[in-house]
């Protein structure tokens, strides 16, 4: 922490009274861990100027300190509290040594022999409750006398009247500092939801001392879109949203929006409070779960819920969220586990008056929690060398349905030793190249499989670092890389290996696709524990429970710094489940490539003769026919006087001869 004293030297002060304020500071040195990364000193004494003694940044050891204090002397003069607060706030400034943009609480302690508090401009007191810093007057006008009062709290004076006043004023400074203190905490971002209980068992000013306790863990965070998020719902027979987690990018609103929250009433239903507080910690409310950020719900309850809590609170733990729960008076306390999931999870108090003894637990519990163990893992698809995959789709989707399978099976990782009731948090995406880096997602919203635009190379390894570097950072890192072969000089990747592992990769396995593959690839793994000499192979029948004891041995060895296990030997194999139902239809398919030509068909039968056409026109006349052959010689008379019938004619060129002529000789007309 920063603190200043700011000390009144004017005539106001008498000579004892000084020196006790320059004992008081002395005992508080002591009592302090004075260093660059614990507690920094400075002084200012005023009168009607203000004259900096020493900054925060120029003594580092307490003997310099107190030669500095003892050296003080009173100014004389009339006193201007105004210019040394000013002057006290430019000390606490990044440029003079101030910590505040590395999270430090500041504090300003007044020290003065006259009442300070009408001496303070209010509007001062703002600007040093926007910047985060906090300011302790302290009065002790006689040896057996003091004063002290926090600027800008609504809490009354505290006031001793004893011999050991000032010992008494000690212990309350450093109560007050302990309060205000900002813990360290490990944690740098977070999203945090506070669930409260509105119901009519709640007194309306136990009501109104949960919105203090509310409003006292929100100010030991940054507020910030990029640092520490905080949305707030309320129940009680029904469910109220009141803050988002992207409502507020600042911290002052946000508490007025704390204490403005108007109590609901009514019965007390957690089940349908957290089942509805699941929105709050969704994309669109500001969450930002997909991108890692540790997510935190914290519930105040005063009773026991009316309807179930453990579905509702066992949903949201599946979904990487932590439960705090802070039961009051008449709460569960089975309950409470039911809903924390975890027995140092829970909080329980008496009273309302006690919920603010909670804070400093609670934070510890925020800042200390394995939240943080967040497992990246980046999937490298290398086919380059199957020529049957680039050619028959057919065999590119049999693969890409077994890589699939496989995939499914090793993220199926959902506790580790360290976690207890709570899932593992791991995210995912598949790798392509150096050219198109995207982010890593959920297991349950990973990006489609894909067969295309990888070759194991030196380059390609490599570029699995610029992906961590823009997406992972401080998450724990594995590479798993199905491949056909090796496409390059293995000395090359054992070296783009060695540079993986130095920066920061905490594992990589390499799953090759062909069985005959004489590739060495255990030359380029790491990180497998002692596992190493498994050979993995993409025709094992249980390939995705192997790879899943791979990711689970990072895992454990990352998050929760377990070297070894023994897992013991696999089971049977269970019996084969029942049939799913059919999944949804697919997309129309493009249309397919045309087939080759038929051969010629038998002939068919003979179909019914048709109805007779109509005359057709009449064609030209034909050429003359040759001679014909001389006919015999036959009695015509004889012929036709034998002949039943005279009748009988013919034609002789144009003239008709019948029979009458050749029988009577008649001439031919």
């Amino acid at each position: 922490m920063d603190i200043v004293f700011v000390i009144d030297g004017s005539s106001d002060t008498q000579p004892d009274a000084f020196e006790r304020m320059k004992s008081l500071m002395m005992t508080m040195v002591n009592i302090s861990i004075v260093a660059s990364g614990h507690v920094q000193f400075a002084a200012i004494l005023f009168n009607e100027k203000a004259d900096v003694q020493f900054q925060l940044n120029q003594f580092w050891t307490k003997m310099e300190i107190h030669k500095a204090i003892f050296q003080m002397q009173p100014l004389g003069g009339t006193a201007d509290i105004t210019h040394a607060l000013n002057q006290a706030k430019q000390v606490l400034a990044t440029d003079k040594g101030g910590r505040k943009a590395q999270g430090t609480s500041q504090f300003v302690i007044v020290m003065t022999n006259v009442e300070a508090r009408d001496l303070i401009q209010q509007q001062l007191m703002d600007d040093f409750r926007k910047s985060e810093i906090t300011v302790i007057t302290v009065r002790t006008p006689r040896s057996n006398e003091a004063f002290l009062r926090i600027e800008g709290a609504n809490e009354p004076d505290l006031s001793f009247q004893r011999s050991d006043a000032m010992r008494q004023i000690m212990n309350s400074i450093l109560q007050q500092i302990c309060e205000k203190t900002k813990p360290d905490c490990e944690l740098q971002e977070a999203d945090i939801v506070f669930l409260v209980d509105g119901s009519t068992s709640i007194y309306h000013e136990d009501f109104r001392l949960m919105k203090f306790f509310l409003k006292n863990l929100t100010n030991v965070f940054p507020v910030d879109p990029n640092k520490f998020q905080f949305g707030l719902a309320q129940f009680s027979t029904g469910y109220q949203k009141v803050v988002e987690l992207n409502d507020f990018a600042t911290k002052i609103p946000l508490l007025r929006k704390i204490e403005a929250m108007a109590q609901l009433t009514g019965d007390t239903y957690i089940g349908l409070a957290l089942k509805e507080t699941a929105d709050l910690f969704t994309k669109k409310a500001g969450s930002r779960k997909s991108s890692g950020v540790p997510q935190y719900l914290l519930v105040i309850t005063d009773g026991e819920s009316t309807d179930r809590v453990v579905d509702s609170a066992e949903q949201i733990r599946q979904d990487n969220i932590n439960i705090f729960a802070v039961g009051v008076k008449n709460a569960s306390r089975p309950q409470l586990l039911q809903i924390s999931g975890l027995s140092e999870n829970i909080f329980y108090v008496e009273n309302f008056e006690a919920l603010d003894t909670t804070k400093r637990r609670v934070i510890r519990s925020v800042c200390t929690s394995k939240a943080d163990c967040i497992i990246d893992i980046a999937i490298g698809i290398d086919v380059s060398s199957l020529k049957q995959l680039q050619t028959t789709p057919s065999s590119q989707l049999k693969m890409q349905m077994h890589l699939n399978s496989i995939i499914d099976r090793m993220l199926d990782l959902h506790n580790i030793s360290c976690k207890g009731g709570h899932s593992l948090n791991m995210r995912v995406d598949f790798h392509k190249s150096n050219m198109e880096i995207t982010d890593f997602t959920s297991i349950d919203s990973r990006r489609e499989l894909s067969l295309q635009g990888a070759h194991l190379n030196a380059d390609y390894l490599l570029s699995f670092l610029n992906k961590f570097k823009t997406y992972s950072k401080k998450h724990w890192k594995i590479i798993v890389i199905f491949t056909d072969g090796i496409d390059d000089h293995m000395e090359s990747l054992k070296e783009a290996s060695h540079t993986l592992r130095h920066d920061g990769v905490n594992a990589l396995i390499v799953v090759p696709l062909e069985t005959k593959s004489t590739d060495n690839f255990s030359e380029l793994e790491f990180g497998r524990g002692f596992g190493y000499r498994n050979k993995l192979r993409i025709d094992m029948p249980d390939i995705g429970n192997a790879l899943m004891s791979e990711i689970e041995t990072v895992a454990e060895r990352q998050c929760c710094q377990v070297c070894c296990m023994c897992p013991g030997q696999l089971g049977a194999r269970g019996l084969q489940g029942e049939r799913g139902p059919y999944g949804n239809a697919g997309q129309k398919g493009s249309r397919g490539y045309a087939g080759e030509d038929g051969t010629m068909g038998s002939r068919g039968p003979v179909g019914v003769t048709g109805a007779q056409g109509a005359d057709g026109c009449q064609g030209p006349r034909g050429f003359k026919g040759s001679r014909g052959y001389r006919g015999a010689k036959v009695n015509i008379f004889s012929s036709l006087t034998n002949s039943p019938s005279n009748v009988f004619c013919f034609y002789y060129g144009e003239c008709l001869v019948t029979a009458d002529h050749l029988v009577n000789r008649s001439p031919v007309v």
